[in-house]
């Protein structure tokens, strides 16, 4: 089944447009996917003066969005990263938890329908 609403997301925020190499953006998503699924999170490499700092971001982003604080931004761009770049990541980091955990909903609403389909025949 093709998903035409979410390739077109992950295509934009993966565009050539962008200011951060597209290696790094698709990183983060893939990243925040795997942590969406619960699995092994890949490291992520990542540019930048403060690498590690910026990661932590993205984990919180992934994680707890709601837990970015305007400190951890402005640390990281008294660091030296622009803002556009930091925008272009968490946008990434954001999209790939997201779409990662819309994969989880939708598998799990197929598996719910599959057994109520198998309920009904089994009434039948």
């Amino acid at each position: 089944m093709e998903d035409q609403p979410a390739e077109r997301l992950a295509s934009a925020v993966l565009g050539p447009e962008g200011r951060t190499e597209v290696v790094h953006r698709e990183a983060a998503m893939k990243h925040a996917s795997a942590i969406a699924h619960g699995g092994r999170t890949p490291v992520l490499s990542l540019p930048g003066p403060e690498p590690e700092a910026l990661a932590g971001l993205l984990e919180t982003t992934a994680r707890h969005a709601y837990r970015v604080t305007d400190e951890q931004v402005a640390a990281l761009r008294s660091a030296g990263y622009a803002e556009g770049t930091l925008f272009e990541l968490i946008v990434a980091t954001a999209v790939g938890a997201g779409l990662g955990r819309r994969q989880i909903g939708l598998a799990a609403v197929a598996e719910w329908e599959r057994a109520a389909a198998g309920d009904r025949r089994g009434e039948a």
